[in-house]
């Protein structure tokens, strides 16, 4: 399943490169729960290890894969704002320092390590949202529900260190799962169909595909 998934994403973005964080060296310098979770950046899919791959994963970063390929500069712009903005305060520093106006670059650094803080991310959740409703959706079609322990496993993601911390409590996380999960279910699974913001302007083949290569429906 996991090669037919991977011919999903292939259709759609046919530059996806699979990588394996354990056989990546730069992967090693980074804080541990970096490295036991699955993540895409640009064109490349980093599992943790072989052994750790999984169909369902891959699914869900095959919709981050279709977003970046349709709009790279957006999607890095979205995804890691607001912290990309410290590129600015941290570029007049710089500029600051050499022309010796040290309590200004000082101050800007100041700024900067404000910015590069956790803060609540709205874009950066709605493309989490996309993504996640793919896992919902597969295991609704594959089970005809969506369990309590999948709604809390993702909750729990979603207002944790793994998307640095882009919502500001579980509960609200939960209200964020529990919301998505009930748009599957009343859209019995055809997810890309859903009208509503932020999915009503993700109209990515992908869903599709997936629908028909887990059920078997043309």
């Amino acid at each position: 399943m996991f090669d037919k998934t991977l011919a999903v994403i292939y259709n759609l973005a046919p530059d996806t490169k699979i990588k394996y964080k354990d056989e990546v060296w730069w992967w090693a310098i980074l804080p541990e729960n970096r490295r036991q979770s699955t993540t895409t950046l640009g064109k490349t899919i980093y599992f943790p290890s072989r052994s750790q791959e999984g169909w369902i994963i891959l699914a869900h970063e095959g919709v981050h894969e279709v977003n970046f390929i349709r709009s790279p500069f957006q999607f890095f712009c979205d995804y890691l704002f607001p912290q990309w903005l410290a590129i600015i305060p941290l570029a007049l520093s710089i500029a600051t320092f050499l022309c010796g106006l040290w309590p200004v670059g000082i101050a800007l650094i100041i700024v900067a390590t404000i910015i590069l803080a956790p803060h609540r991310s709205r874009r950066r959740l709605d493309l989490e949202k996309q993504a996640f409703l793919m896992t919902l959706a597969i295991e609704y079609w594959l089970a005809g529900r969506i369990s309590e322990e999948t709604i809390d496993k993702i909750s729990k993601s979603l207002c944790g260190a793994t998307y640095y911390y882009m919502v500001d409590s579980l509960e609200e996380a939960k209200d964020e799962t529990e919301r998505m999960a009930e748009l599957v279910w009343r859209y019995k699974g055809l997810v890309w169909e859903i009208p509503y913001e932020p999915f009503s302007n993700h109209k990515s083949k992908i869903y599709k595909d997936m629908y028909e290569l887990v059920t078997g429906a043309e």
